[in-house]
Parts: structure tokens; sequence; C-alpha cells
């Protein structure tokens, strides 16, 4: 019974490692594919997760947060929590990120009016959004990205 234990918790453990890349502070952000490969395990995750990714203005990564864990279909975000690291950071460009455990691809009407109140917010701070990215098992898609929203870009590009 222990030896079952020992191994079950070296399987538990060995599945909870993720070698997910996250994005290096001092890399420059090129597209939404840099964010979609950054976060690929969010397209998996069963639960809603919402990321602010900080940026200069030559598109170098300051830093990043999980601002919120939701539930499956909606999430509280809160809004201080953002402009307190837009503001921490120095960041001048902002890039949204969210997943949806559903495999939706497309923004709801509650992610764009979202977006356009941290838009609104972030501007008191010198920032902007430069984009928000929407990730799921089906792929990615950008907002404010012309060429993502004629198709999706694949999580494996």
């Amino acid at each position: 019974m222990v030896v079952a234990q020992q191994r079950l918790r070296e399987a538990v453990v060995s599945y909870q490692y993720d070698p997910t890349p996250e994005p290096p502070v001092g890399e420059v952000l090129q597209s939404p594919k840099d964010v979609a490969r950054w976060f690929h395990r969010l397209a998996a995750e069963d639960l809603e997760h919402f990321v602010v990714i900080c940026l200069d203005r030559n598109f170098i990564v300051l830093g990043w947060r999980e601002i919120a864990v939701g539930a499956q279909h909606h999430m509280t975000i809160d809004l201080q929590s953002i402009g307190r690291l837009v503001l921490l950071s120095g960041a001048e460009l902002v890039v949204l990120l969210h997943n949806h455990p559903s495999g939706t691809l497309e923004f709801s009407s509650f992610d764009i009016q979202l977006t356009k109140k941290i838009g609104k917010m972030i501007e008191h701070h010198g920032a902007q959004v430069m984009d928000h990215v929407l990730i799921t098992h089906r792929g990615c898609i950008a907002m404010f990205d012309r060429a993502s929203r004629r198709k999706t870009l694949p999580l494996n590009e």
C-alpha cells in the first residue's frame, strides 16, 4: 500500500509539472502567437484565467501577472490590481489574455466591455491596451489583430 501511494504521489507531481515557457522579461512581443505560445497551458484549463502582460513602448515584456481565476464561464476581475500592476511596472502597453474553457472562440460582450473599461482606466496611468488575446483548445484569436480575426491562430505554430 505504501509503494502504491508513493507511485501515485510521483504520478501526480509529474503530471502537475508544466514546462510552459512564460513571457521572459526583456523579450520582445512580436505577435499574438507569442502570447499563445507563452500561455498555451491555459487552453487545457477547465476554469477561466485572466492574465495581464505589461510592455514598454518597444514591445519589450516588463512583467506579467495572473489577475484572476474564476469559474468555467465567468470570473471577477479586480480593476485596481490591474491599475496597480500597470503603474508599478511602468508599462506603456498592456496585453490582456484570457481563456474560454468551453472552447468558444469568440469574445463575449462582457469581454469587449471589460477591455474598454480597462483601456479607459489605464489611460490615466499613461498606458493603453495593445490587444486582448483569447485562447481555447481550438486555437486563439486576438481582438485587435485583423489577421487573427479572419482566421484563428493555431496553438502549435
